[in-house]
């Protein structure tokens, strides 16, 4: 039986994703450098904490509506961070329903949009406080339509795919001292010989523009973007763009034979199999003569 691999828009094997948090003033100036650099982000909010209108007074501190609106506009990706910065392992699950319904809303309200992507505020859902538990904030975060949700706990420096979307795991925090030979390491990947080993990977940046500030790593923010930017073989995408071209591919309908696809989804989608890459449209069915 032979192995298929999913492959990433124009059958490329590489994405790249980057997550920030909070919708700090210094985002402004950050996604002037992403779009200087064709990059693509999500922007994780709280809704409580932002400027929600055209005439919200300006804030010193906070992204403006304006900002955030143009950022959306670019073909970025706002997601919940909660109304509030509270960890939802660290809530009851009535207030962590509340906060993460009140977040979506409030973006979904004052941008005109739909939102489905999370990044859980502070501890996450890590350590939480009985009776909340990792797998009750899961299902109920799948009940009230949020698709992923980005976690921490340690460095994925092996570019893998998340295995739980409610428990997404990045590469690295841009504070990470490791994190200029992960972004090499990745760039050198080649597609391996072996074909159990021809997975697609994933590199996945997160942080606070405002330790840019802070730490006056702008130059830094730079030289990561120029180094990562306008590759042949890696996809640029936001966070829910992976979410939903993963799963298109999960969705492939094949034969018991594996001589027939079929593909029921609305994206376009491509795959390794037999030697080749495939690309298959929104309902269209492939046969293949091997």
């Amino acid at each position: 039986m032979n192995y298929f691999h999913l492959r990433f828009p124009d059958g490329k094997f590489k994405a790249l994703t980057i997550s920030y948090d909070d919708g700090c003033k210094a985002d402004e100036r950050f996604i002037e450098v992403l779009n200087k650099y064709g990059l693509k982000a999500t922007l994780n909010i709280n809704s409580n904490y932002i400027p929600l209108t055209e005439d919200s007074e300006y804030s010193k501190t906070r992204a403006s509506f304006k900002a955030l609106k143009e950022f959306m506009a670019s073909g970025h990706e706002l997601a919940v961070h909660g109304a509030s910065h509270v960890a939802n392992g660290r809530m009851t699950i009535q207030d962590g329903i509340a906060n993460t319904l009140l977040g979506r809303r409030g973006i979904e309200n004052a941008f005109n949009t739909i939102i489905r992507g999370m990044a859980y505020p502070d501890n996450g859902i890590n350590n939480p406080i009985y009776p909340t538990t990792k797998e009750k904030v899961k299902e109920y975060l799948k009940d009230i339509g949020i698709c992923y949700a980005r976690s921490l706990g340690g460095d994925n420096d092996k570019f893998l795919l998340p295995d739980d979307w409610y428990e997404w795991m990045p590469t690295a925090h841009f504070l990470s001292k490791n994190l200029f030979d992960y972004l090499q390491a990745f760039i050198d990947l080649k597609l391996p010989s072996y074909n159990a080993a021809r997975g697609a990977k994933l590199f996945y940046l997160w942080g606070h523009s405002y330790e840019f500030d802070q730490k006056d790593l702008w130059g830094q923010l730079e030289n990561f973007c120029q180094k990562a930017s306008f590759k042949d073989d890696i996809w640029y995408a936001t966070n829910i763009e992976i979410y939903d071209y993963v799963n298109a591919y999960s969705m492939l309908v094949f034969n018991i034979d594996k001589t027939i696809c079929y593909n029921p989804t609305v994206i376009t989608v491509w795959f390794e199999a037999f030697g080749n890459v495939y690309k298959i449209e929104p309902g269209q069915t492939l046969y293949f003569n091997n």
